[in-house]
Order: C-alpha cells, then structure tokens, then sequence
C-alpha cells in the first residue's frame, strides 16, 4: 500500500472522529471503523497474501442490524514472475448481531454476521481489473470504553468475474458517535409506569390506576377495573353487569346476591330479601315515580303509575294515602323541601281531579333530600331520589 494512500486513509478517519456528526436516537449508533488486516487470494490469481488496510462508516440500528460502507486499500505482490498490483476494494455489508433484543446495543460482546456486495479494483502498470464481488464473514465488536470499541472481523469474498474465492481477516478500532456503555430503558408504550416486558395490558388508557402487572386496579375483584366501575364496593364473587353493579335479574329491586327469590314475577312488590311481600288480611299498592332535576311536572309515563294508584284507592274506599315528595341533594334545603311538597301535590292534584279520589283520602308531604334511597354521589342514584312516592294497605277479609 503506498504511503500516500495510508496517510490519505487515516486522515479520514481522524477527522471523521472529531468532526461534528448528527445526533441519532439512544437505542442506535454509528460508527466509525477502522482495520488493519491481511488478505490471501485463490490460487490463480498468482498473488500473495497482503497486508491491507480499511475503514468504515457503520450504522447500528435499535433491533440487531446494522449496515457499514467500507474501503480496503491494499498492494499485493505478483507471483511467478507477475507484476504488483494496486487493489482498491469498496462496498457496503450489511450486518445482523446475533442477539437480536434492543439490550444488545450495550453488551460488552457483540458477535455478528455480515452479507453484503463490493467491487475491486486490481491495477498494474498493464491494466486494470474490475470485478463485482459477493462478501460474507462473522465478526466480533467488544465494547472498551463509552466510545472506544474493538473489532476482529473475517469475510469470505467471491469474485464473479475471476469465480474465486479471496478471503480477509482484519482487527482494528471503531469509534461511536453515541454512548455506548448508557443502557436504554425498556419501553413503556403506555405510560402507565410498567415496562413493556412486564406489562399484560399494554394499551391501559392514559391515566388509569394499574397493579404490577400493567393492568387496571379491580379493587372488588368483580372483573370491573375501577376507572369503568360505578359500584366500586361490591363483594367478592357478586356477579356485576357492565358498570361492575350487582345483578338484579328479576328487577325486582333487590340485587341478586341479597336476593332469597331470584325468579319473583315482575311487578310484585318484595321485601328486603327480594321475595314477594306476605301480608296477613291485606294488599298493598306502591306508587313510585322518578322526576327530571328541579321538575314536578307529571308525565304521560307517569300517568300510569298513578292510574294504578288511583284504581287501589277506588277499589279500597276506606284507604287514604299520603303522598311523599323527595329529592336529590343538589340545591339547598329550603328549595328542595319546596321542591319535594311541590312534587308531592303534582300527584295529589292528578289522583283528585282526574281520577275522582276525594280530596280528604289524600294528602301531600315533602321531606327535601332528607330521605334518600340511593347514594347522590351517582346519577342513577340522584335520579332515583328525585321521587313521589305512595304506600297503600288496604286491610281484607282474606
């Protein structure tokens, strides 16, 4: 190799090293390598083994692979009588480091296999021949420092033209643009505070409580995560619908794992532990009726509940009923206790003036937000304690 070609060739790589280079992503690199080494060449092509020196530009990325563009510079010596020879060798390989997970980035030894396509100049003072070349070899890169690593390198090439076989084995140093040695952290693709190796639920949505395993919090354990959940107390094994509620399949009112008679008819009114209330000698009519906020206005739903109330009472002369006006706890006091009575009087006033009940058999109270029957932190519950209510006995001879 002649020494302006070496001086040319490592001045390259000197000032590629210290120029300034584009910063590229911490879980890839870029390299500057640089080799001495010696190549033997097949048989006929009468020419000895050399020394030869190479430098590259290799490009690691985060997944195992990598590519490199290199330059070889050698002088081989002619045998039996054959002139030297000036041989210039470039191409590119591409690489692939045989661990294949982002952390290989970082090991201490990192073994890897090259494939790749050249072309070769050989030139004397007679011609000069250009050949394509096939290029494959095994490789070994060992960290030494944050920036600093070395590299012992063997390819095999396979010339088309000349259909031989010349083979390179090369050590040198590369320098990394990046920090080598600084491991990436893991990903956490949905930034719920679990690395992606960890994590089960790997699309949580933003902000959602998780266990160590990446997924929401259940805190019941009712299969309801509890950013879904609206019944966030319910006991263990209860079987819950969509919202993590307990069921209430006979809506009746009584939720099933409470409930002694799951299969009650709809319609029948049940006591506590969801069966149809046994009166002794009497019957018993319930009106209930659900209002929108800061409404009394009855309507035409509504209307059948008090129809059933009104043909009780019609039924049953003897039996007066109260009226029971409720509501929420939005709002103050003293509006809701107006509110409630208002309430109340809208199905007073109906019973009386539509359906001929006597106005000394009914009667209207309003109790506020003073009795609620559900929680007001929901709007289901809200919305079930914005009500008028009535509780009729008649007593029977059987």
């Amino acid at each position: 190799m002649s020494n302006l070609k070496t001086s040319l060739l490592i001045s390259t790589l000197v000032a590629g090293m210290s120029g300034a280079m584009p910063a590229f992503a911490n879980d890839s690199n870029t390299y500057i390598n640089g080799s001495f080494g010696i190549q033997d060449f097949d048989h006929d092509r009468l020419l000895k083994s050399d020394q030869l020196f190479s430098i590259g530009l290799e490009h690691r990325y985060s997944n195992g692979w990598g590519a490199e563009i290199f330059w070889m510079d050698s002088s081989p010596s002619g045998d039996r009588g054959r002139s030297d020879v000036d041989l210039t060798q470039y191409g590119i390989d591409g690489l692939y480091y045989f661990k294949s997970d982002e952390s290989n980035v970082h090991d201490a030894i990192q073994p890897y296999g090259a494939l790749g396509l050249g072309h070769a100049d050989f030139k004397n003072t007679v011609r000069t021949d250009k050949e394509t070349q096939l290029r494959a070899g095994l490789g070994l890169r060992m960290i030494l420092s944050d920036h600093w690593s070395a590299k012992a390198d063997a390819r095999l090439i396979y010339s088309k033209e000349a259909r031989g076989f010349d083979n390179v084995l090369s050590v040198g140093l590369s320098y990394a643009f990046n920090d080598q040695t600084k491991v990436v952290p893991p990903a956490d693709s949905d930034n719920d505070g679990v690395i992606d190796p960890n994590d089960n639920c790997l699309a949580t949505p933003s902000g959602v409580q998780v266990d160590s395993t990446g997924c929401a919090l259940d805190t019941d354990n009712d299969g309801v995560p509890n950013h879904a959940e609206k019944c966030p107390t319910t006991p263990a094994g209860t079987k819950v619908d969509a919202k993590g509620c307990a069921l209430d399949s006979d809506g009746d009112g009584v939720v099933d794992y409470k409930d002694n008679c799951p299969t009650t008819a709809v319609g029948l009114a049940v006591d506590e532990k969801g069966c149809k209330l046994v009166v002794t000698y009497s019957e018993e009519a319930i009106l209930k009726i659900n209002f929108a906020i800061n409404s009394n206005f009855i309507t035409e739903q509504h209307l059948a509940e008090i129809e059933k109330a009104a043909n009780f009472l019609n039924k049953y002369n003897e039996v007066n009923t109260i009226i029971e006006g409720h509501t929420d706890d939005q709002g103050d006091d003293a509006f809701n206790t107006n509110l409630s009575k208002e309430r109340a009087e809208a199905v007073m006033t109906i019973l009386i003036e539509r359906y001929d009940i006597a106005a000394d058999r009914v009667s209207a109270l309003g109790y506020g937000e003073a009795r609620p029957i559900e929680s007001n932190d929901t709007k289901a519950g809200r919305l079930a304690n914005r009500r008028a209510v009535a509780v009729m006995k008649a007593q029977v001879s059987e």
